[in-house]
């Protein structure tokens, strides 16, 4: 990893990390399937993305189908925290 002024750090175009027992894969591309990808079921691990501007239907705030978040910049206005990204994804299948 990166750190930028020990304020971010870039984990790469793919990384897996687990938040308060939740796998997250992130990725700046979003992509079709992920490690741990179960779509519909308890537990199934997230894709958050940037990258698509809030112009990839997956990945936008109000599709409550798929397990995908756009957290760039044009989506929300601002930076995501892990509680934002929760609360949103918990609403998902």
């Amino acid at each position: 990893p990166l750190e930028f002024e020990n304020k971010f750090v870039f984990l790469g175009h793919y990384s897996e990390i687990i938040v308060n027992g939740q796998m997250i894969v992130l990725t700046h591309y979003p992509i079709g399937s992920w490690n741990e990808m179960k779509k519909g079921e308890e537990g199934d691990s997230w894709n958050i993305h940037g990258h698509t501007h809030a112009n990839y239907e997956f990945g936008k705030p109000s599709n409550l189908n798929f397990k995908q978040l756009d957290v760039s910049w044009e989506t929300f206005k601002k930076p995501v925290s892990f509680e934002d990204v929760n609360r949103l994804m918990k609403k998902r299948m």
